[in-house]
């Protein structure tokens, strides 16, 4: 309250050196800092104070007292130009060219390197995009809108590029951008985009008049479209799973249909106690290929083949 009293003092009667020795006190230090902002904040502190000197007002006094604050990068550059400074606006001019308003090497090196950060809306990416093309001085739509669209989220470039013939202008593609970003809003739980309340988007928009008891009409249809939304990705699961079952089920079926077709090599029938027969010998208990009886000619296997064929039917016939 007290600093407020002098200052209104100062500004009725005029300052005298000894206000200007306490306005350094009060001006907060500025290292000369790339950050735009950091720049901003500052100056707009000492325009705050520059208000209480207007009657009377010492530009050189005004001066030293303001960039005494000053250390690092921003004492280095005013060693190199007070002695050029004479005024409050030549001072004004060279600090905003030099702290805040980039060069335009700078200015493209952002351009080709900025992109929308996580956290990021469309519309905050834009103005900052926004500020660089004023600072560089693009003008051109195609130019603006093919660096958006490298800088927006990928989901989003995407989808810009598959419309980009029928989007004209640099102010149709952010609309879409933003258009697009609410949808993804309202249908995916991880976008890293954060707002204070959801925001419904839809291409055309019907106002009509609701009764009282339909208040909620809007809340529900955004919920049931959630609700059928969750119960089609539901259902498709399950189609898979279905799907992958019925395959297996398929390949068993196929793979048993093979083991059943395969030659039964003269077997005979279930339940005999015979279950070989030679035919080189025509006696049981045995296979051709241990037969120890030196090899006969094939129309003698035959008929033993034959025979012992007729002798089981036979058997098989009385059982039943």
């Amino acid at each position: 309250m007290t600093d407020i009293k002098n200052e209104n003092a100062t500004h009725q009667r005029g300052p005298t050196p000894a206000d200007y020795m306490n306005l350094m006190n009060k001006i907060p230090g500025y290292s000369g800092s790339r950050n735009v902002n950091q720049a901003e904040s500052w100056l707009k502190t000492v325009k705050s104070y520059k208000g209480f000197f207007s009657v009377n007002f010492n530009h050189e006094m005004f001066l030293t007292a303001i960039t005494n604050s000053f250390t690092d990068r921003a004492e280095d550059w005013w060693d190199t130009i007070n002695s050029t400074v004479t005024t409050w606006d030549d001072f004004l001019e060279k600090f905003k060219s030099k702290f805040i308003q980039p060069t335009v090497g700078e200015t493209w090196r952002k351009l080709r390197s900025i992109e929308q950060e996580e956290g990021n809306t469309v519309e905050h990416f834009t103005s900052e995009l926004n500020v660089l093309f004023k600072a560089a001085g693009i003008k051109d739509e195609e130019m603006k809108i093919s660096l958006f669209i490298s800088g927006v989220k990928s989901e989003i470039g995407f989808e810009l590029e598959k419309k980009r013939k029928n989007l004209k202008t640099y102010e149709e593609i952010v609309e879409e951008a933003a258009s697009l970003e609410t949808l993804l809003m309202k249908y995916s739980k991880n976008t890293g985009i954060k707002r204070e309340k959801n925001i419904s988007f839809v291409d055309e928009v019907v106002i009509k008049p609701v009764a009282s008891g339909n208040v909620m009409n809007n809340d529900a249809s955004s919920v049931s479209t959630q609700d059928t939304l969750e119960k089609l990705i539901n259902s498709m699961n399950q189609l898979s799973i279905n799907i992958v079952q019925q395959q297996e089920q398929l390949k068993l079926s196929q793979q048993q249909q093979q083991y059943n077709s395969r030659p039964s090599f003269n077997r005979p029938p279930y339940g005999s106690e015979k279950r070989f027969v030679c035919w080189n010998c025509g006696k049981d208990g045995h296979a051709s290929r241990f037969c120890p009886e030196p090899p006969v000619n094939r129309n003698y296997q035959e008929n033993n083949a034959n025979q012992y064929n007729d002798q089981q039917q036979g058997k098989v016939n009385g059982q039943q």
